[in-house]
């Protein structure tokens, strides 16, 4: 069977420490049909540099530099320019099983799927790069639902699938499903904003239980670094306005599903801010209580407007009190 183009876009800024690593696991792919596009973001150590040698040691890498714009903006170009088939995001600072293209190829083919996702091992960033971090289970436990189940297991009650079903580095797509879709410029926080528009276009999902991922923890990441204000921002602003695509397009349940979930973010990161350190503690508390309070009532006019889908007014009690 001849194997489709994938194109791996790599957005990379200021990862001189990582790079060897994540390009050193993507060209040893077992999986070869590969379009490689580094976006150089501006870089001002010596990523260019390392990207500039492998692109002369690989004919399947393309290096594009820019000036420093985010990563949405990166991802963009790589979209923008990608010629392959199937599209795949991979992190900079992170790497990858040398099945991970093939695997997840593999099961796209079978089951006639849009979107392929596998779940990630989490990996401190002194670790070594070989196969024995990753994670093929002898028999695989395979979840297959439609557009709409994928997005109520991605607003659901299940926190360990939210973090593996929101990031886009963990999966392979269709090209034809991003079609439409593009990151939003110029946001530190961009998975929150893409990911179920994604979901929302695919005709088949499928996740697996393979660990193929190495989700490489480091304390200056994005993910990792302390609680800031636009961050809180970013991501209430990816919420609402997901809440307002699902009012859009009449997907009440998601809609409040989606309330739901933000909630929960708000009371996990109230506890959190509640115990640090942060200069701006009173600031950030406060920016919590309007935002929980917009939300909060927001859901309980969904519960009380329509009841006859017996939605869960007491779980945002039980929110409530948590919260207060």
């Amino acid at each position: 069977m001849e194997e489709k183009k994938i194109s791996v876009i790599i957005a990379v800024y200021n990862k001189e420490k990582y790079l060897h690593k994540c390009l050193d696991s993507i060209i040893a792919q077992n999986y070869k049909n590969l379009e490689i596009i580094l976006i150089n973001d501006g870089s001002t150590d010596r990523s260019k540099e390392i990207c500039e040698e492998y692109e002369k040691k690989d004919n399947r890498i393309k290096l594009i530099s820019t000036v420093n714009r985010g990563a949405s903006s990166a991802r963009n170009l790589g979209l923008d320019t990608a010629q392959g088939d199937y599209i795949s995001f991979i992190d900079a600072d992170d790497y990858i099983s040398k099945d991970f293209y093939t695997y997840l190829y593999n099961y796209m083919i079978k089951y006639n799927a849009d979107i392929v996702e596998c779940n990630s091992v989490k990996v401190k960033e002194d670790n070594e790069y070989n196969d024995e971090s990753f994670y093929i289970p002898k028999t695989e436990e395979i979840i297959e639902c439609n557009n709409i189940g994928a997005l109520i297991r991605l607003y659901g009650d299940e926190q360990e699938f939210y973090g593996k079903a929101i990031v886009v580095w963990n999966k392979l797509y269709k090209k034809e499903v991003l079609n439409n879709i593009r990151f939003e410029p110029g946001r530190i926080i961009d998975d929150e904003s893409f990911t179920y528009k994604a979901l929302y276009n695919c005709k088949k999902f499928i996740t697996l239980r393979a660990g193929l991922y190495a989700y490489v923890y480091t304390e200056g990441s994005t993910m990792r670094s302390s609680i800031s204000m636009r961050k809180i921002n970013e991501v209430f602003l990816a919420f609402t306005e997901a809440i307002d695509f699902f009012e859009k397009n009449d997907f009440i349940d998601l809609k409040e599903r989606a309330i739901r979930r933000y909630l929960g973010y708000i009371v996990e990161n109230k506890k959190k801010v509640l115990s640090s350190n942060l200069p701006n503690k009173e600031e950030i508390i406060e920016d919590f209580n309007t935002k929980f309070n917009y939300l909060f009532n927001l859901g309980k006019e969904i519960c009380t407007n329509i009841t006859v889908l017996n939605y869960r007014l007491s779980g945002y009690e039980e929110l409530e009190k948590i919260y207060n």
